[in-house]
């Protein structure tokens, strides 16, 4: 595995950033590297996280609070950098140890810095994204500035900034009444700003999109059990394991046998099996998927 892998190390400059919403967040001093092991947030929780608004109407019951990035200020305002994150050669995705650390802040980044009346991914300029990326690259060890890391955090912000934009839209939907909807914003949005996204969600365009969102996602024929957890970080962790597996055995291994071994479970086959069975169980999430996989003992068919 460590020939597939590529440590994100070095420096990276100062980050003070301000957030085009008007709200600082300083990013600490440029600290040391710590390898120390970092307890993992859930990457699917709703990471947003900006001051709090007066609410003119509470609405529904009792909801998860904002995520706000306090494990990452907490161990980088101590002088440390956060490492255990590495650029995957192959895919040049970010994987590791902490990598549902690291998607936890790149949540909170793109909420709190990127421009909320820039609706989509694409209408942000370079001088929008430079002020993210040097913060991230601040609060975690990666290599300085390469464009390799660059390229890999801008598909995280991108899915991170559409995940808060679904967020503030369901909030929308569930208010039912547009009236009422603008007269409730989401926590940690600006009466203003939530206006205008309001009148973005009552658009023509956003709606067409919209549509065609739900007609692309009914097409989806199979179900996976990854969650919100790239194939990539699915990978580094099931190679993880068979590492830890062997440093367990004896010292006499065949070296020979090892790689009939690997041989015999292709990766790509083993990760279909990882990604459409169930956690709790094994069970298979349908039986045409079970029927389309490839046993390690069976002749090789196509797997899809």
């Amino acid at each position: 595995m460590e020939g597939g892998l590529r440590g994100l190390k070095g420096g990276s400059p100062r980050a003070e950033a301000v957030s085009p919403r008007g709200e600082d967040r300083v990013s600490p001093r440029v600290p040391r590297r710590t390898t120390e092991p970092i307890d993992e947030i859930d990457e699917n929780a709703d990471n947003t996280a900006t001051s709090m608004p007066e609410q003119p109407e509470k609405t529904g019951g009792r909801k998860r609070g904002l995520t706000k990035g306090v494990q990452v200020m907490a161990r980088t305002t101590r002088g440390s950098r956060i490492d255990g994150v590495f650029l995957q050669e192959n895919s040049h995705a970010i994987v590791g140890p902490n990598q549902k650390l690291l998607n936890t802040e790149v949540g909170v980044v793109a909420r709190m810095m990127a421009p909320i009346r820039k609706y989509y991914w694409t209408e942000l300029t370079d001088e929008d994204k430079h002020p993210m990326f040097v913060k991230l690259e601040s609060e975690f060890a990666f290599a300085s500035a390469t464009e390799e890391v660059r390229k890999a955090l801008d598909k995280k912000l991108h899915k991170r900034f559409l995940n808060y934009k679904y967020t503030c839209h369901k909030h929308y939907k569930e208010l039912e009444d547009p009236t009422k909807a603008r007269l409730n914003p989401p926590e940690g949005v600006k009466q203003e700003d939530w206006e205008a996204l309001c009148e973005h969600f009552e658009s023509d365009r956003f709606k067409g999109r919209s549509t065609n969102n739900i007609q692309n996602k009914a097409k989806q024929q199979y179900a996976h059990t990854t969650g919100a957890k790239s194939h990539d970080q699915r990978v580094y962790e099931m190679e993880q394991k068979k590492l830890a597996a062997q440093a367990a055995q004896t010292e006499q291994v065949d070296d020979d046998q090892d790689a009939e071994d690997d041989e015999a479970v292709p990766v790509d086959i083993e990760l279909y099996a990882n990604t459409h069975k169930k956690a709790s169980d094994g069970t298979w999430v349908s039986e045409e998927l079970k029927a389309n996989y490839v046993s390690p003992s069976a002749p090789l068919k196509l797997c899809t």
